[in-house]
């Protein structure tokens, strides 16, 4: 969970919060260690681990005493998904000043023109087959990463605002409605180990409208942002998010070190059979009180070792 200026954004599947890493890329750590993108923003990124073909949701929270300046008097969570905007969420300073705060789940993306929304999923795999991979052929690196930059992330902007309700509300802006699934091109993620993507579930009808409302922005740009990459667990241990037990790795390519570390494992995992079962021998040791001795009474290893002594004599 993260969590800045009183200002929290989680992801949830199945009504937990997924896993969190640090991502090795912008070395923001556990201790929420911030990036500054400009002046005014605050980012931080994490790396989700993703559950595939499971729903989830995105949970937003302010505290009390949230520093809204001198006027502002509301928040506003924009929600984009795979570089897709898909849900805002406005909080009013009133609201958020009850008791300790206020939250909000967001459970999926709306859709402005039947006043409808629809689940959002992660899906594996994605589409790559030939033909959208042959369109993509005629776009540069600098359109290929507008259209697909952001595959693979929720992207969470909080702006502070003006709520304002003076009878002249425009018109909601009707939001694209999502694909029900996404073909990217191949070479538009290589390398990123891009194995999941959002897709867009069943539709749903609103039980009642939202209530009307709108404001504007007081600053030139987000206080905060919040960059989650989501990944199937096999792709963060791919590029080193999640470290690999070494029982897992290839052996060729671990270290002097490493590999007497497992060695050390495999010898208290295996312990070793008594020294009698490697010689293939079913009889005892002879006891030491045993007063006449013979050959026969020798293991092979023994008799060995005494003819040997004989023969150095």
């Amino acid at each position: 969970m993260v969590v800045l200026d009183k200002v929290r954004v989680n992801v949830l599947c199945n009504g937990h919060k997924l896993k969190e890493y640090d991502d090795l890329a912008t070395g923001t750590g556990p201790d929420n260690r911030l990036d500054l993108t400009s002046d005014a923003t605050k980012t931080v990124t994490r790396c989700l681990q993703a559950k595939p073909l499971k729903e989830y949701f995105i949970r937003v929270a302010v505290r009390k005493g949230f520093d809204f300046g001198p006027r502002a008097n509301c928040l506003s969570f924009c929600v984009y998904i795979d570089g897709d905007r898909v849900r805002r969420k406005h909080i009013s300073k009133a609201v958020s000043e009850r008791r300790s705060g206020f939250h909000h789940v967001i459970k999926g993306m709306q859709v402005s023109s039947d006043v409808g929304w629809r689940r959002l999923a992660f899906s594996i795999p994605f589409d790559t087959d030939r033909p959208l991979a042959e369109e993509s052929k005629g776009l540069n690196e600098a359109e290929l990463k507008r259209r697909y930059g952001e595959v693979g992330i929720v992207r969470v902007e909080v702006w502070r605002e003006i709520e304002y309700r003076d009878g002249n509300i425009p018109a909601a802006r009707a939001l694209e409605d999502m694909p029900a699934t996404r073909p990217i091109p191949e070479r538009a993620i290589k390398g990123q180990r891009i194995d999941i993507v959002t897709q867009a579930g069943q539709h749903h009808v609103m039980s009642k409208p939202p209530n009307p409302w709108a404001s504007r922005r007081v600053d030139a740009s987000p206080i905060t942002e919040f960059i989650f990459k989501y990944r199937s667990e096999n792709a963060l241990k791919t590029i080193g998010i999640i470290p690999i037990p070494l029982e897992e790795r290839d052996p060729r390519g671990l270290s002097r070190d490493e590999l007497l570390e497992l060695a050390r494992r495999f010898q208290v995992c295996v312990p070793l059979p008594p020294f009698n079962s490697l010689l293939g021998q079913k009889q005892a040791w002879p006891s030491s009180k045993s007063r006449h001795l013979d050959a026969d009474h020798f293991s092979p290893i023994m008799q060995a070792s005494r003819q040997g002594r004989i023969a150095s004599k």
